[in-house]
């Protein structure tokens, strides 16, 4: 792509992209140009069409995503051909629910573990149904055993939310009802 990659990329940086997402747009119009051996500035509508649905075949509906708003990042911005990419729409998916453990998998699994340590933390995962950045992101004094209370810190631009600590058996005291085994609140 040459020169179209590094107008590309300063549009990018001008718009305050982060870095993967810069390295994933590019990655996308490289893709673009070495599918048709040709720069996308010389493509058509149809020729972008035609890479997009041999795309949409190989990979998962996200990644189509990210590569289509690369794409269209690409037409839109760089070569402010907005036209090309203008009846090219995101790829639908389901959510897909959780994995329950049933209590003997859980057993299962927390038997297998030889340090406390490990166990530990796995039941308090598991039972509290945090995330594992808010696990690792654990401290001693975000404990409150007196309300069975856990303050779980997520991100600066999130309120920090709290959560029941589970009994030791790794289940949850008090689980929201009609909802799968986690305690999480928002509160």
């Amino acid at each position: 792509m040459g020169w179209l990659q590094d107008r590309m990329r300063e549009d990018l940086e001008l718009r305050g992209r982060r870095p993967q997402t810069i390295r994933l747009y590019l990655l996308a119009g490289r893709n673009l140009a070495r599918f048709h051996r040709r720069s996308p500035s010389d493509l058509t509508e149809e020729d972008v069409r035609t890479y997009l649905v041999d795309l949409v075949r190989r990979v998962k509906p996200r990644t189509f995503n990210v590569y289509l708003s690369g794409i269209r990042f690409l037409y839109q911005v760089t070569l402010r051909r907005p036209e090309v990419v203008a009846h090219f729409k995101q790829a639908k998916f389901g959510v897909e629910a959780p994995i329950v453990l049933s209590g003997t998998e859980v057993e299962r699994l927390l038997s297998g573990l030889k340090k406390e340590k490990y166990r530990v933390l796995l039941m308090l995962t598991y039972g509290a149904g945090l995330r594992i950045g808010e696990a690792l992101r654990l401290e001693v004094t975000d404990v409150d055993a007196k309300r069975m209370m856990l303050i779980i810190r997520t991100t600066p631009r999130r309120p920090t939310p709290t959560t029941t600590c589970p009994r030791d058996d790794g289940h949850p005291r008090r689980p929201p009802p009609a909802a799968p085994p986690s305690c999480r609140s928002t509160g």
